[in-house]
């Protein structure tokens, strides 16, 4: 191919990049969260009592606007056990009701929200909208089925977050994507193959998702029709036909126009693209370094996909690109971290919770997210992770872990550590202040790694103006991104089932000063034990030796000859 390269649309390649460096929005423009799950347990709400970490819980205190699409994985594997389904939606609508105010509420002012969830395929559930009502009906429809299309969930919900369904203009600094899955993609299968799970969409003008600018028509040398073609994202596979689908796909990868595709048929679009065809197959730039990773073995069919995500081969020569349900590092998760890596370079930030993953599927979702956003989860602690991603998204968060054990005898030692992090992507924090409550009557405050600003009244320990660490030429404005970790020690006083250490943080927004973020209370708790009684030694009576009698042989006298 060469010659005619026709390229669609106003925003060129790489002008997103540009675009993500410019100017910031603060407190008074709305944020977007992309949120999208899987699977998920859904636990009683708090996290007190002997877990021995906790996040801050209740609703949360978010006075940005923020515009949210819930994206939601229902494919089959999301129905076994049948409790796996339903606690997952209920994690989800818990995470709605946190920015409804309560699960009462209908109104998501000044918020917005949409559903988008996928499986075999992906789809639009409910569009972006203020109605709380609209999103849990949404949600509460899922039905577990089919397999798990993630590359094409993630364009799909991006697509929630820009005009005209989301009317913010560029740059939008405050969006926001959270995926929760319980397993790596294994759709498209194959593009030759009928039906819109198999559509393959390309970011042609590299703005993070796709619209009518991701247009492109490649003519290879000697003219004639268009060889490579995408209209609107979707890479032209047409045909009535198997045989006539085979023939396109064949037209679009050989270079060179031999009938056959081998390691001859290069083509490189030029700079600025994020895809190319190499050895007869197609690449896409997961990783947005501008090169290929190639595949070593020659990429003949799916069975040459190689474990791990180990090169870029999105689509081998045969059109396959699964190589198998639960395998790892095939096209179908090239394809997924494609899309994560064009989203988040377009300014969105990606959080993704891994619901009890192998180390493979770990493996992949890790790199999806955000540097930072991945969080993996296990039943006990699901529910708290939507919490401190909702507070994460809401600036400020506040988490409470004891370090010692579930358990401690009066007198001994109990260790806490506290962490406030601002999780904003623009806004800066001032007036970081920091409260630590316990039962006077249960624990004697002995030491912190940074001292209180005041230990009074009694159960009250308070930092005022906290700075974050390690600090700059200003610690106490808080960047996005910055945290502190306090360490807390304390002394068992008095035996109890449960006694809570809680933590919270309010704030003021640099920006915006009447804005207050805030998180908290995060509880811990600690079971305090009676001491063991120390054995005392009753001394033992020495019986005194009583001398036995040692009979002295008499001699005999030998006689003598």
């Amino acid at each position: 191919m060469k010659a005619g390269i026709a390229r669609g649309g106003a925003n060129q390649p790489g002008a997103r990049r540009a675009r993500a460096l410019g100017l910031l929005r603060y407190a008074t423009m709305p944020a977007v969260i992309v949120a999208a799950f899987a699977a998920s347990v859904l636990l009683p709400a708090g996290d007190g009592g002997l877990n021995n970490t906790a996040f801050a819980t209740g609703s949360v205190e978010c006075p940005i606007p923020t515009d949210i699409a819930l994206l939601f994985d229902r494919s089959g594997s999301m129905g076994t056990p049948a409790s796996k389904m339903t606690n997952a939606k209920a994690a989800a609508i818990g995470f709605v009701d946190a920015f409804a105010g309560g699960s009462m509420d209908t109104d998501l002012s000044p918020h917005e929200m949409a559903a988008v969830s996928f499986s075999t395929n992906a789809t639009t559930d409910q569009a972006l909208t203020t109605s709380a009502t609209a999103m849990r009906t949404a949600i509460n429809a899922y039905a577990a089925s089919g397999y798990t299309n993630l590359g094409t969930g993630l364009w799909l919900a991006a697509n929630q977050l820009e005009q005209p369904t989301d009317p913010d203009a560029d740059p939008d600094t405050n969006d926001y994507m959270v995926l929760l899955s319980d397993g790596a993609a294994n759709m498209p299968f194959d593009i030759d193959n009928t039906g819109t799970e198999n559509d393959l969409y390309l970011d042609v003008n590299d703005n993070g998702y796709v619209d009518s600018g991701d247009d492109l028509s490649v003519t290879s040398p000697g003219g004639g029709t268009p060889d490579f073609v995408v209209v609107n994202g979707l890479l032209q596979i047409n045909g009535g036909t198997q045989s006539q689908r085979n023939a396109a796909r064949l037209k679009a990868f050989d270079v060179n126009n031999s009938g056959t595709l081998t390691g001859a048929d290069d083509y490189n679009f030029g700079a600025g693209y994020n895809f190319r065809v190499i050895d007869g197959a197609l690449y896409l730039d997961m990783n947005a370094d501008g090169s290929f990773s190639v595949e070593a073995a020659s990429p003949d069919d799916s069975t040459d996909f190689t474990p791990g995500m180990t090169d870029e081969l999105a689509v081998v020569r045969d059109g396959s690109v699964e190589g198998g349900t639960n395998f790892s590092g095939d096209g179908a998760d090239v394809y997924a971290q494609y899309w994560s890596q064009q989203i988040r370079d377009g300014g969105t930030y990606l959080y993704v919770i891994g619901y009890e993953l192998g180390d493979s599927d770990a493996a992949l979702l890790a790199a999806i997210a955000s540097p930072g956003g991945y969080f993996p989860g296990a039943p006990s602690d699901i529910s708290s992770i939507f919490t401190q991603i909702a507070q994460r998204i809401c600036q400020i968060s506040v988490q409470k872990t004891r370090t010692s054990g579930a358990q401690a005898p009066v007198g001994g030692t109990v260790t806490y550590s506290l962490t406030i992090s601002n999780g904003a992507q623009s806004s800066d924090l001032q007036n970081v202040d920091v409260t630590d409550t316990f039962d006077p009557t249960k624990l004697s405050f002995v030491s912190a790694s940074l001292a209180p600003t005041s230990v009074v009244p009694a159960g009250t320990l308070t930092w005022d103006n906290l700075t974050h660490d390690p600090g700059d030429g200003d610690p106490q404005v808080w960047e996005p991104g910055t945290s502190r970790t306090i360490t807390l020690t304390f002394t068992a006083l008095a035996v109890t089932a449960n006694t809570d250490n809680c933590a919270s943080v309010t704030s003021d927004s640099v920006a915006s000063p009447s804005v207050h973020p805030s998180a908290g209370p995060a509880c811990v708790g600690v079971e305090i034990l009676a001491p063991t009684a120390t054995p005392t030694n009753t001394p033992t009576n020495t019986p005194t030796p009583t001398n036995t009698p040692t009979n002295t042989p008499t001699p005999t006298n030998t006689p003598t000859n």
